[in-house]
């Protein structure tokens, strides 16, 4: 939503979501485990929603937990998205002003 408000095109917003695209996923730990990256791109992969996304996606369907032990990861969601989804809104009214 953010890119998508930012955004003055469809075009402008696909170029600018394909380069946020790949940091993200290098960091969730889909490629790579977080465990193996360096130090310093651990604490950046805490910046990534999809880490978070991932976790409870494979808590989920592989370890068959519930929602009781992934209520971290889901908290850390719930974090990144609102502080998102003020600035969207900002970017958005200021755009229709």
């Amino acid at each position: 939503m953010l890119i998508a408000a930012y955004s003055r095109t469809l075009q402008q917003a696909l170029l600018l979501s394909f380069f946020g695209l790949f940091p993200v996923m290098f960091l969730s730990g889909t490629l790579t485990p977080v465990e193996a990256m360096p130090d310093v791109l651990q604490a950046l992969s805490r910046l990534s929603p999809l880490r978070y996304y991932m976790d409870i996606i494979i808590g989920v369907f592989l370890k068959g937990v519930g929602w009781r032990d992934l209520w971290d990861e889901s908290l850390c969601l719930i974090a990144i998205a609102i502080p998102m989804l003020i600035l969207s809104l900002g970017i958005f009214r200021r755009r229709l002003q």
